[in-house]
């Protein structure tokens, strides 16, 4: 047994080595404090958050291959529709490349007719500081897609060029798919935080849907952070950081009017009548930086405040607040369907079918108390 040359002697079974695993990370549940702040707008996706796993749970990602495109000196805009069921309102997702500023808006149907949804479109490349310039639409070969972008052209002073993908390649339309995937799931997780919060379900197509997807892309353009380069949208466009306060979706709110300066109304007015209105906070609206608060009741509107005012916690959630809510951003007050704009609260509280809808005051003014 002894013999050189012979066999060695298995190792004793209890001192085998083992490859250490490699294992996956458990989320760490954070404070109170963090989670609040992460519930106001569920960017990044975390994984220790219930409406992120359940909205946003994606496979392992493969490692990047290939070449990044070069930009060719004019901005790019990519967009693409978002069915969530077939024959259902589409959504239409536009993203500026370069940025990755990214706006959702619900239109009527796709194509050209829905002229408040092109509107709409056109008005956010003004915010995105892309009204003056030359500016390259790009998409795929859809004619509903086509004939939308073509109507923007028609909206636009400055040239406007077309790319469009080749047929049966999504990877070469990857700019407007991704930004479909993001703020889909991001309204997805705004959808089923608020329900959790209610504690009721949300049909897809009531109008505090069409909100959702407007605040999408809104917190994405404002939070999500690049990959590369670590910064967001909003700091690319305007070289700082968003700093304006947001507070959680659907959250019960009190909110200070901003009214006319008509005299005829302060006449009306009680001295010492209630200053401050509840809501339902909606958002910003991204080009004056106010607060959108859709106020109680059946048929009211969706107002555009400066200030707001959180309640105590066991105040925020109001479901049947939440579900009359029925003015959309193309309608921001139910009871003027010709109006396109959101107003303050003294030109909602002003405005009638024969009345100016801009609710302007002697000297075009809006005052504060």
């Amino acid at each position: 047994d002894g013999e050189a040359g012979g066999h060695d002697k298995p190792e004793p079974v209890g001192e085998v080595e083992g490859q250490d695993p490699v294992v996956r990370r458990a989320p760490v549940k954070p404070s109170p404090e963090e989670v609040e702040r992460h519930y106001a707008t569920h960017i990044p996706r975390r994984a220790w958050c219930k409406v992120c796993a359940e909205a946003a749970l994606q496979e392992d990602p493969h490692r990047k291959s290939g070449v990044d495109h070069k930009d060719d000196g004019i901005p790019e805009v990519h967009m693409d529709y978002k069915e969530l069921r077939k024959g259902k309102r589409p959504f239409l997702v536009m993203r500026e490349r370069a940025s990755g500023a990214t706006f959702g808006v619900r239109c009527l149907n796709k194509g050209d007719s829905d002229e408040w949804a092109v509107k709409a479109c056109n008005e956010k490349l003004v915010s995105w500081g892309l009204s003056k310039v030359r500016l390259s639409i790009k998409s795929d070969g859809e004619p509903a897609i086509k004939a939308f972008r073509k109507a923007m052209k028609d909206g636009r002073v400055p040239e406007t060029v077309f790319g469009t993908s080749p047929p049966r390649d999504p990877q070469s339309n990857g700019v407007a798919e991704r930004a479909v995937g993001e703020l889909a799931s991001q309204l997805r997780r705004l959808k089923l935080g608020l329900e959790a919060r209610l504690k009721t379900t949300i049909a897809n197509d009531h109008s505090v849907v069409d909100w959702m997807a407007q605040h999408s892309g809104f917190l994405i353009t404002k939070y999500l952070r690049g990959s590369q380069d670590g910064f967001t949208a909003h700091q690319r466009l305007h070289g700082r950081e968003f700093r304006g306060e947001v507070v959680e979706f659907g959250e019960m709110v009190w909110a200070k009017p901003r009214r006319t300066g008509r005299k005829v109304n302060k006449d009306k007015e009680d001295p010492l009548g209630a200053r401050g209105v509840e809501g339902v906070w909606i958002g910003i609206h991204e080009e004056t930086g106010e607060n959108l608060v859709a106020l109680l009741g059946q048929r009211s509107p969706v107002i555009r405040v400066r200030t707001v005012m959180r309640r105590p916690e066991d105040e925020r959630w109001n479901a049947d607040a939440v579900m009359a809510i029925s003015a959309e951003p193309r309608c921001p007050h139910p009871k003027m369907p010709e109006n396109s704009g959101v107003l303050t609260f003294g030109q909602a509280a002003n405005c009638r079918l024969d009345d100016d809808p801009e609710g302007e005051s002697d000297d075009g003014k809006d005052v504060d108390d």
